[in-house]
């Protein structure tokens, strides 16, 4: 859950302020959404390393109205392939076109087709619903730390649109 990956972050950022490093978070789709979580959780939180900027790309600050039907429609579609017995490498295969740009070299599917292959199973499993279970909208006017919101024009799921209204 958000919880475990925002004190694992932290873990990772302690040691860079305690050597006199200013931190500017950045994150990319989940990451966007673990790097949103971790800034909100430490303007509560003393214990947590302090960010001094944040940047948000092509990430959401929700993943709709939690428990609802899109939900699990996308759980159910991201999990189908593992339980119909396709690799990692089957999945990313499946899912990285979509995430891609019109744009996007060739290199850049196969790179991100890697990547994802790489994933262990049991990690795959575990953010698919993680990412499904994000609300971070509450937390967004409470950040008082420079934001940068970038997206890209043919992102399907944080379009340009969405990164507007959360930038606002």
């Amino acid at each position: 859950d958000f919880t475990n990956l925002s004190v694992w972050l932290a873990g990772r950022l302690r040691p860079l302020v305690a050597q006199g490093h200013s931190i500017i978070l950045a994150g990319q789709s989940f990451g966007g959404m673990i790097a949103l979580d971790y800034v909100a959780r430490s303007t509560q939180d003393a214990n947590m390393a302090q960010v001094s900027s944040l940047v948000i790309m092509n990430s959401s600050p929700a993943f709709g109205k939690i428990g609802g039907d899109f939900q699990s429609k996308f759980i159910a579609a991201r999990l189908a392939p593992l339980k119909q017995g396709k690799t990692m490498r089957e999945v990313a295969l499946g899912i990285v076109p979509g995430m891609l740009g019109r744009r996007a070299p060739a290199s850049c599917h196969d790179e991100a087709v890697e990547m994802m292959a790489a994933v262990p199973t049991a990690t795959y499993e575990a953010a698919v619903p993680c990412v499904a279970s994000f609300d971070r909208r509450s937390s967004l006017r409470s950040l008082s730390l420079p934001v940068l919101c970038i997206a890209g024009e043919d992102d399907k799921t944080a379009a340009p649109e969405v990164m507007r209204v959360m930038a606002g």
